[in-house]
């Protein structure tokens, strides 16, 4: 498959400007233009109703290449708890509606637990998941997928650094937690960075 950007252009589908800041860093090398949902004045977003990550983060990838007139990458990823059924997984960014507040989020998980007859929070097993797609047209995309197990850690929730769930799990192998970790530490090592290194690979091997 050969790959090509016009203008050397591509669309990092998000408007999360920690998510992007993310994914820019993880794909510099490939020496590309990035812009964001907000820097190409869209403000739309695509019904989610994937049932798999997989499927959502396809969903977006075409919304997203409709809208820009450029390739895309877009991910669906979410944070799993096999006690919960594997819940908040693809409702992740919704357990935090409205106006993404994690914290509702954190109560709710806890809320759950309970419901389960779990009382003692910390250790419970967790992961992180993504799903990637790189999309150029119906006919030519890339899927890859990354996951990092770890626990549950609600000692460290009021740290500055991270966004989304990091401030709750701790991945195996690491005494702190995805907020507590410099940003550098966080995507060496991430569900996000895992299904990228296997994205650019692609590239490298087809481009």
């Amino acid at each position: 498959m050969n790959i090509n950007y016009p203008d050397k252009k591509l669309c990092i589908a998000t408007s999360n400007a920690n998510k992007f800041r993310e994914m820019s860093a993880m794909l510099e090398q490939l020496n590309l233009k990035f812009y964001n949902l907000q820097s190409l004045n869209i403000d739309s977003h695509p019904d989610e109703n994937g049932k798999t990550f997989e499927e959502n983060a396809l969903i977006k990838a075409q919304y997203y290449f409709k809208l820009s007139n450029m390739p895309v990458i877009a991910d669906d990823s979410g944070f799993c708890i096999p006690a919960l059924d594997n819940q908040p997984g693809i409702l992740s960014a919704r357990f935090a509606e409205p106006n993404k507040n994690y914290s509702k989020a954190f109560k709710k998980i806890k809320l759950l637990l309970q419901q389960k007859g779990i009382e003692q929070y910390d250790g419970i097993d967790a992961y992180f998941i993504c799903y990637l797609v790189l999309f150029f047209d119906k006919n030519k995309f890339i899927v890859t997928n990354g996951k990092i197990n770890g626990k549950l850690n609600f000692n460290t929730i009021d740290v500055s650094g991270g966004f989304g769930y990091d401030p709750i799990f701790m991945p195996d192998g690491f005494n702190k937690t995805f907020a507590e970790m410099s940003p550098q530490e966080k995507n060496s090592i991430s569900h996000r960075s895992i299904a990228m290194k296997k994205i650019i690979k692609k590239i490298k091997n087809n481009g």
